[in-house]
């Protein structure tokens, strides 16, 4: 019998698939674990209010992820290193009744009022915790997260190491407020943790059944900062603080290891010297 061509080419193609086909059988494998942890989750996604720009995380199930800054009008994108998501608070509380599993904590993401910036949080990166775990360092000397403070207009990030929270006015102003981790207690001094739990375990073994006084919590610095200006105004010991909605006012409140130093205080952010009153 004689092959025409296009017999022979319909023999040739029909090969070249039963190949590819086998070939194809044999590169596929059962999923690993390892295949979850490079699946990556988008989280946090925030709209600007003008709708000009979209910002999210984007972190895999294991290791350190980014925040994406997307100009949904010209296109343009700017990423920056996030860290790697805690693992979830787990609970001591066993319970019968079926639940969604806890989810690791995410950033925090917000736009200044006026548009023309973008905060957000970032957290240690997965290195940093490895690290600080395999030389057993105790909670409060573990690595800390950080803030971002990105330029809208030309995606020029300010990073800002060692940050505890941050605060944003809702409706007006150009400063942003935020809280610096807390300083390790300074070995042998006056209220130190190290004396502190000392002092609880003498006194409740003094007075069985009663409950150990808390242990009183210090505060740490505060940084008002003008996103416009770039001018910063520290204040130490600070263990809370707010924002006025216009973001003319920011109040906050001392606990200091110096008893005169505490109080409550309020700051004219529109000042050029950033002096505090007190209030309290």
């Amino acid at each position: 019998m004689t092959i025409t061509p296009l017999r022979r080419s319909v023999a040739i193609l029909l090969a070249t698939l039963v190949s590819t086909s086998i070939l194809a059988a044999q590169s596929k494998r059962p999923l690993r674990h390892t295949d979850y942890d490079a699946w990556r989750n988008i989280v946090s996604q925030q709209l600007s209010p003008d709708g000009k720009f979209l910002v999210y995380g984007l972190f895999p199930q294991e290791g350190d992820g980014e925040v994406i800054v997307r100009n949904l009008k010209s296109g343009a994108e700017w990423r920056e290193p996030a860290g790697a998501r805690p693992e979830p608070p787990r609970s001591n509380q066993a319970t019968l009744v079926e639940e969604e599993p806890p989810q690791p904590p995410s950033i925090t993401v917000h736009f200044t009022p006026d548009h023309r910036f973008v905060v957000f949080s970032t957290f240690p990166t997965k290195a940093e915790v490895d690290k600080a775990k395999k030389e057993k360092k105790k909670l409060e000397e573990m690595p800390k997260g950080g803030l971002v403070i990105m330029d809208l207009a030309s995606g020029t990030p300010a990073r800002i190491v060692q940050v505890k929270s941050f605060r944003v006015p809702e409706k007006a102003g150009a400063v942003v407020a935020y809280l610096k981790a807390e300083k390790p207690s300074p070995a042998g001094a006056k209220g130190s943790a190290k004396e502190n739990e000392a002092g609880t375990a003498e006194t409740a073994a003094e007075s069985p059944g009663k409950k150990p006084e808390k242990k009183k919590e210090y505060g740490s610095d505060l940084v008002l900062h003008n996103s416009v200006t770039g001018k910063e105004d520290t204040y130490a010991d600070v263990l809370d603080y707010a924002l006025s909605k216009d973001g003319g006012v920011l109040v906050y409140a001392v606990s200091s290891r110096k008893e005169e130093n505490n109080g409550i205080f309020a700051v004219n952010t529109a000042s050029d010297d950033g002096a505090p009153r007190a209030l309290l």
